[in-house]
């Protein structure tokens, strides 16, 4: 009996944490197939952003959210970054939820950034908090997943 209570505890730590880590994993491909949709859509319309709660689905961040599945994402600039970068990978600019606008660099403008062969690139973060009590206590924060996408402009 005893033997048998030992055995089950590290059998149910050791199921528990391949559970988390399939968990973990679902949550990391559906990042990168919304970091996806949302690099496509923003390709061809690149200025189509919002900073509403439930994004439309004809946004670029409600494409990122239809792209999700069973991942909930807040639409905030610490879980989704649209960055515009010239055609050479320099930074131009970026969209910021808080402000709900284009932000360009130094020297730059919105006209000169989001132009036909400009990189748009779509970042989405996600923090998944462990199941398993002993990961939980690696990482009682959580563990950040973060995927980009990058593709150029059609328009």
């Amino acid at each position: 009996m005893i033997e048998f209570a030992i055995l089950l505890t590290v059998l149910l730590l050791l199921v528990m944490g391949i559970m988390d880590f399939g968990f973990m994993f679902t949550g990391n491909e559906e990042l990168a197939s919304a970091a996806r949709n949302g690099a496509r859509y923003a390709s061809v319309h690149p200025t189509s952003w919002t900073n509403a709660a439930s994004p439309a689905s004809n946004t670029i961040e409600g494409m990122i959210m239809n792209g999700l599945g069973n991942t909930k994402l807040t639409n905030d600039d610490s879980h989704i970054t649209i960055a515009w970068l010239t055609p050479s990978g320099v930074a131009c600019g970026q969209y910021s939820e808080s402000s709900n606008s284009f932000v360009a660099q130094s020297g730059q403008s919105q006209s000169s950034c989001v132009v036909a062969g400009a990189l748009i690139k779509v970042t989405v973060s996600y923090t998944y908090t462990p199941i398993t009590p002993y990961l939980h206590a690696m990482w009682p924060n959580g563990v950040t997943l973060t995927s980009t996408a990058t593709m150029a402009e059609e328009q």
